[in-house]
């Protein structure tokens, strides 16, 4: 999974000649896209046997398996990909937007929730 995310990180798709701010834009949602997984992983390994919590994106279960959330992942990093790749002109709007978003979740999970990013 880490090898996988970090590939795409570094080596993003530079068909329908990519600009530098679009390959950055896309390898930060990689990073953060990352970052998500990692506190994702966190939370079901110590919290979810602790406490009365569950999952609250909508693409996996309420209770999902490592697994889950490793497809889960993965598929959102390659299907991120692949729209940037076909959005031509309007990749940037695309990336920021999807990059903010991913950007909130992690924010709210480190300080709301308290989940720690553990490596």
């Amino acid at each position: 999974m880490k090898f996988l995310l970090l590939f795409l990180l570094f080596f993003p798709l530079k068909a329908n000649e990519w600009t530098t701010q679009q390959i950055v834009l896309e390898s930060s949602y990689d990073l953060i896209l990352l970052a998500d997984w990692r506190q994702t992983s966190n939370f079901h390994q110590t919290w979810c046997n602790k406490k009365p919590v569950y999952e609250c994106n909508p693409l996996l279960d309420k209770f999902p398996s490592q697994k889950s959330i490793n497809e889960a992942c993965i598929a959102s990093a390659i299907s991120h990909l692949i729209i940037s790749n076909y959005l031509g002109d309007n990749r940037i709007s695309w990336q920021a937007v999807t990059l903010s978003i991913e950007f909130c979740f992690v924010a709210h999970n480190q300080t709301k929730l308290e989940i720690a990013l553990k490596w």
